[in-house]
C-alpha cells in the first residue's frame, strides 16, 4: 500500500508540475504574442524619431503656468490639429489672482531644455514668443515650484527678471541660441507705462524682438508676421544637361525661349541660355568657360562632366532662370569647325530639372497670458492669434 501511494504521490506531483509548466508556456507565449501595443498617435514625436520639421508648444500663465501641450508637438497634419484643439479646450481664463510672466518664461525655457532630446539635433532656430497685457506680479509667489533648482520664491521680481534675461542671451537648445519676442497690449489697470515696457524688454532677446501693440485686433497680423520669419525653406533647383561624347572644342548651348520651330539663328538670338565649351582634364569631360544670359548658377564657370556610357551629363546647382511650366529647353551644339549652331533633336531633356527642397528645422514656445484681468473678447484674440501663427507655421513647411 505504502509503494502504491507513493506511487501515486509521485504521479500527482509530476502532474502538478507539468501543468504549470504549460501555464506559463502559454502565458508566455501569450505575452510575446500580444506585447506591448502601440499608442495612438498625438502628433508629438519622442526621442527616437525627431524627425526635420517644425515643433510647437504653448504654455497658458495667470498665478501659475502650465505647458497645455506637454512638451512641443511635431507640427505635421496631425499635430497641427491637435494644437488647434488644445488651444480651443485647454487655453481659458482663470480665476485666480496673479499674473507669473517671468515664471512662465523660464518654464518655456525647462522645458525646451527637458525635451531637446525629442527636437532634431539641426535645429536652425529656437524661439519664444510672449503675449501679456499685464505685470508680472506673481513669479516670486511661495506658492510656485522652483524651475530647474532655480528659487526665486520670496524675492524680488527683479532678480528674476535678470536670470531670466540672462538666460535668453546665453541657453542653447541643441547648440542654437535661444530667441525670445515678446508682445504686449497694455491693460487698462496699467499706470505705469515705463514698468510695462521695462518688462517686455526684458523678456526679449532684442529691441527689435518687442513688440508694444495698442490694441488686440493687431495680434493676428504681428503674430503671422513673426511665423513667417521662423518659417525656413531652402529651394534648389537642380539642372542636368545631357550630351553626347562631343569632341572637345564643341560649343554647347541650352536656350529656353526658343520655340520648337526656331532655327540656328533664333538659337544665336536668345536671351536666356547658358553655354560651355567641351574640354578635357584629368581623363574627364569638363564644360568650361560657361556663361549665362538672363540664368544663373553657383556652381560657376566649369563643370566636371560624368560620363555613363557614352552619355555626359553637366549639373547646374541652384539654378535659376528656368520656369519648368512656361519655358521650352533646346540643346544646340557647334563644334570648332563648324559657324552655325545645330539642334541636337535627340537630347534628354525630360529629366534635366529636379528641385530640391530643403526644410530647416525649428522649435517655438507660445507663451500666453490667460489672466483674469483680460476680458473674453480679449482671450478670444489671443487664441486666435496664436491659431493663425501656428497655421502661417504649417503652411510654410509643407
Amino acid at each position: 500500500m505504502k509503494k502504491i501511494f507513493g506511487f501515486a504521490l509521485c504521479a500527482f506531483v509530476l502532474c502538478v508540475f507539468a501543468l504549470c509548466a504549460i501555464s506559463c508556456a502559454s502565458t508566455d507565449s501569450t505575452s510575446k504574442a500580444s506585447g506591448p501595443q502601440p499608442e495612438a498617435s498625438t502628433g508629438v514625436k519622442t526621442a527616437a524619431s525627431p524627425e526635420t520639421g517644425v515643433y510647437v508648444g504653448v504654455i497658458s500663465f495667470a498665478s501659475d503656468a502650465k505647458d497645455i501641450t506637454n512638451g512641443p508637438i511635431y507640427l505635421d497634419s496631425e499635430g497641427y490639429q491637435n494644437l488647434i484643439s488644445i488651444l480651443d479646450k485647454d487655453y481659458v481664463k482663470t480665476n485666480t489672482e496673479g499674473t507669473s510672466l517671468y515664471y512662465a518664461v523660464h518654464l518655456a525655457m525647462a522645458d525646451m531644455s527637458s525635451d531637446a532630446s525629442a527636437l532634431p539635433g539641426n535645429l536652425e532656430s529656437a524661439n519664444i514668443l510672449t503675449f501679456t497685457d499685464g505685470l508680472d506680479n506673481n513669479s516670486t509667489s511661495l506658492g510656485l515650484s522652483p524651475l530647474e533648482g532655480q528659487d526665486f520664491r520670496g524675492k524680488q521680481a527683479s532678480e528674476y527678471l535678470s536670470y531670466i534675461k540672462n538666460q535668453i542671451a546665453d541657453r542653447k537648445i541643441n547648440g542654437v541660441h535661444l530667441t525670445s519676442f515678446s508682445a504686449g497690449v497694455q491693460g487698462i489697470d496699467i499706470r505705469d507705462s515705463n514698468s510695462f515696457t521695462e518688462s517686455l524688454d526684458g523678456i526679449a532677446s532684442y529691441s527689435d524682438d518687442v513688440f508694444q501693440l495698442s490694441n488686440f485686433s493687431q495680434l493676428d497680423a504681428k503674430f503671422s508676421e513673426i511665423a513667417k520669419e521662423l518659417t525656413v525653406i531652402d529651394t534648389n533647383l537642380t539642372f542636368t544637361v545631357f550630351t553626347p561624347s562631343y569632341p572637345v572644342g564643341t560649343k554647347i548651348r541650352m536656350t529656353f525661349d526658343v520655340p520648337p520651330n526656331g532655327d540656328a539663328a533664333a538659337a544665336s538670338a536668345s536671351s536666356r541660355y547658358l553655354e560651355g565649351t567641351v574640354g578635357l582634364a584629368n581623363g574627364s569631360y569638363v564644360l568650361q568657360d560657361i556663361a549665362y544670359a538672363g540664368t544663373g548658377s553657383d556652381s560657376g564657370a566649369s563643370i566636371t562632366g560624368n560620363l555613363k556610357g557614352t552619355e555626359v551629363s553637366y549639373v547646374f546647382n541652384d539654378f535659376t532662370g528656368y520656369n519648368a511650366v512656361n519655358d521650352t529647353v533646346r540643346q544646340w551644339y557647334q563644334q570648332a569647325d563648324a559657324g552655325a549652331w545645330q539642334v541636337n533633336s535627340e537630347s534628354r531633356l525630360g529629366e534635366a530639372a529636379k528641385t530640391d527642397i530643403r526644410k530647416d528645422s525649428t522649435v517655438v514656445y507660445l507663451v500666453l497670458d490667460s489672466s483674469n484681468s483680460l476680458q473674453d473678447s480679449d482671450l478670444i484674440s489671443i487664441r486666435e492669434a496664436a491659431k493663425e501663427f501656428i497655421e502661417t507655421l504649417y503652411k510654410g513647411s509643407r
